[in-house]
């Protein structure tokens, strides 16, 4: 873990966020391709990728969960 503080409400946030994103799409939109389904699916996952990260060490939120800053080793 890094010196700096990992803010709870934060990452919590955060998570929450890709949680809603999740729920609130519709997996059987017919308008929709397979493709843009997974891309999708597959950004949320980045999203959730980079709250590992940031309990990790290597990357912390600064203000928002829009500013995020890599560490340096």
């Amino acid at each position: 873990m890094s010196k700096r503080t990992v803010h709870g409400p934060q990452l919590l946030t955060f998570i929450s966020k890709i949680e809603k994103n999740l729920e609130d799409f519709n997996f059987y939109d017919a308008n929709s391709s397979k493709e843009d389904k997974m891309a999708y699916i597959r950004y949320q996952r980045e999203l959730f990728d980079i709250a590992e990260r940031v309990l990790a060490g290597s990357l912390y939120f600064v203000g928002t969960s829009q500013e995020i800053r890599e560490t340096k080793s």
